[in-house]
C-alpha cells in the first residue's frame, strides 16, 4: 500500500507538464515584452530630450512658460503700453445701428457714395478720438516691448487679445477713409503711418501664428487704404506740407518694406505652434480631455503605446522644425520645394485613434501661401506710394521703377513669388496701370486678373495686382 501511495504522488499527467511550459513562457514573454517596452520609451524619451536640448542650447523656448522674456523700456517710451490702452479706451458707440459693423464702415468710406454713412462714421471716430490719440503716441515710439502677451493660440483669451488690435486696426482705416474724403491728405497720412507702426510693433510679440496672421492683416488694411486712396491723395496736399507728406510717405514705405521684422514675427508663430504641440502631447498621457482637440482615453490604453506616443511627438516637432527653417527662404518657390517633403510619417493605429489631424500632422501649406501673398501686398503697396509722391513732385508718373531708386528705396522690391531675384512688375500705360507679382502657381500671367464666382480674386491662379487708379473690381454680389 505504501509502494502504491508513493507512486500516486510522482505521477504527473502530461497535460500537467505542458500547463507548466506555457505559464512559464507566458511569464517570459511577459518579461520580455516589459523590456521592450521599457526600452522602447527610454529610448523614445531620450531621442526626444535630445531634440529639446537643441531648442535650449538655440536659445528657443520649449514651454509656454520660456515665452514672455523682456526688458525694461519707460512707459513713456514704450508703444505697447499706449497699444494696450488704446485697447482698453476703444468703444463701439451704442448710437449706431446695432446691425452696422467697422467693415460697413470702411466699405462705405470707400464707395462711390462715401456721406451715406457720414453721420455714423463721425460719431464712430469723435468717440474714439482718445483711442486715435493713443495710438497716434505709439507710433511715435521707437520701441514696444510687450510683457505677458503669450497666450496659447488655441485659447480663446489667446484669440481675444489678437482680435482687440484688430479693432484698433479697422478704427484706423476709418479714420483715413474719413480724412481722404475731406481732402486732409496730411492727417490721412499720420493715421496710416500710425496704422503701419501698430503692426510693425506688433511683430516684436513672441505669440502664435494667429496672432501674426492678425497682425498682417492689420498691414493689409493700410495697403488696402493705399490701394484706395493714393491716385487721389496729392488733391489734398497743400504747397507747405509737401515735405512733411513726403516725410512721412517714407516713414511708412519703411514699415512696409520691414521684411526683418516680419519674418523673425512669422518664425517666432511657428516655433510657438511646436511649444503649444509639445504642451498637448505632454497632456494626453494623463487621459483627461483637452477641449476640442483630444477626447480623453483610458489610461491603459495611452500605457501601452506611451512609447509610439513619444516618437510620434519627436516627429511632429521635427515637421515643423523643417517648416521654420524653409520659412527662413526669400521666395515663395524656396520654401515650397523645402516644406514639399515635410511630413510625419502615418502614425500607428493607436495614435490616429486618439489624435485629431492638428496634432498628428500639422499642414503648413496654406499658412506659406497666405504669408508670401502679405509679403507682396506690403510690396506693392511701398512701391505705389512711392510712385504717387513721385508723380506729387513730377507732374508725371515714372516710366520704370528704377527711378524711384535710391529716394525712396535703395533697391526695387522683388516679386517673392518669383523664382531668383526678380522685381515688381510695372504697368504704367495698362489699363487700369498696376503693379503685379506673379503669385503662388509661379506663371506670369501678364498682369492677368480674376475672380471665382462669387469670391474675391483668384490669387491661387492668376498674378496678384495693385490697381494704382484705386479701381480694384468690387467682389461680385
Amino acid at each position: 500500500m505504501a509502494a502504491s501511495h508513493s507512486t500516486s504522488q510522482d505521477y504527473n499527467p502530461p497535460r500537467f507538464k505542458w500547463t507548466k511550459r506555457i505559464a512559464w513562457a507566458s511569464i517570459g514573454l511577459l518579461v520580455l515584452n516589459v523590456a521592450l517596452w521599457g526600452s522602447a520609451t527610454l529610448i523614445a524619451q531620450h531621442r526626444l530630450n535630445m531634440l529639446l536640448a537643441t531648442y535650449r542650447a538655440a536659445g528657443e523656448p520649449v514651454h509656454t512658460e520660456d515665452f514672455d522674456t523682456h526688458k525694461d523700456i519707460p512707459d513713456d517710451g514704450n508703444a505697447a503700453n499706449y497699444y494696450l490702452q488704446a485697447e482698453e479706451a476703444y468703444i463701439w458707440p451704442a448710437s449706431l445701428p446695432i446691425e452696422l459693423s467697422d467693415f460697413d464702415l470702411i466699405r462705405a468710406a470707400r464707395s462711390d457714395n462715401p456721406n451715406s454713412y457720414a453721420d455714423e462714421i463721425g460719431r464712430f471716430i469723435s468717440t474714439n478720438a482718445v483711442t486715435l490719440e493713443l495710438l497716434e503716441k505709439g507710433a511715435n515710439c521707437d520701441r514696444a516691448e510687450w510683457q505677458g502677451m503669450f497666450a496659447d493660440p488655441l485659447s480663446s483669451s489667446g484669440l481675444d487679445k489678437a482680435l482687440a488690435a484688430r479693432s484698433t486696426g479697422k478704427l484706423l482705416s476709418i479714420a483715413i477713409r474719413a480724412s481722404h474724403c475731406r481732402d486732409r491728405s496730411k492727417e490721412m497720412l499720420d493715421f496710416l503711418y500710425a496704422q503701419a507702426r501698430l503692426a510693425g510693433h506688433r511683430t516684436s510679440i513672441e505669440g502664435s501664428v494667429i496672432n501674426h496672421l492678425v497682425t498682417t492683416s492689420i498691414t493689409m488694411l493700410s495697403c488696402e487704404a493705399v490701394e484706395e486712396t493714393g491716385a487721389k491723395m496729392a488733391d489734398g496736399i497743400r504747397m507747405e506740407d509737401r515735405a512733411y507728406c513726403k516725410k512721412r510717405s517714407r516713414q511708412i514705405v519703411a514699415e512696409f518694406l520691414n521684411d526683418v521684422g516680419y519674418s523673425n514675427a512669422f518664425r517666432s508663430g511657428l516655433i510657438s505652434e511646436r511649444v503649444v504641440l509639445l504642451d498637448l502631447y505632454e497632456a494626453i498621457p494623463s487621459g483627461k480631455p483637452i477641449d476640442g482637440f483630444f477626447s480623453g482615453a483610458p489610461r491603459s490604453f495611452i500605457f501601452l503605446i506611451y512609447p509610439t506616443l513619444i516618437s510620434h511627438c519627436r516627429r511632429t516637432l521635427e515637421s515643423v522644425d523643417q517648416v521654420v527653417a524653409a520659412s527662413r527662404f526669400s521666395t515663395y518657390p524656396e520654401v515650397m520645394s523645402a516644406i514639399d517633403h515635410v511630413s510625419v510619417p502615418a502614425a500607428w493605429w493607436g495614435i490616429d485613434r486618439i489624435l485629431p489631424d492638428y496634432i498628428a500632422s500639422p499642414e503648413y501649406d496654406e499658412t506659406m501661401r497666405v504669408e508670401y501673398t502679405r509679403l507682396s501686398r506690403r510690396r506693392m503697396a511701398a512701391i505705389a506710394l512711392s510712385i504717387h509722391m513721385y508723380e506729387l513732385e513730377n507732374g508725371r508718373r515714372p516710366e520704370t521703377l528704377q527711378e524711384l531708386v535710391p529716394e525712396y528705396f535703395e533697391t526695387v522690391p522683388l516679386d517673392p513669388f518669383h523664382e531668383g531675384d526678380v522685381p515688381v512688375k510695372y504697368l504704367p500705360s495698362a489699363n487700369p496701370p498696376v503693379l503685379y507679382c506673379i503669385g503662388p502657381d509661379g506663371i506670369d500671367d501678364g498682369g492677368l486678373f480674376g475672380r471665382r464666382d462669387g469670391e474675391n480674386e483668384d490669387s491661387k491662379n492668376l498674378d496678384l495686382l495693385f490697381f494704382l487708379d484705386g479701381d480694384r473690381p468690387l467682389r461680385n454680389p
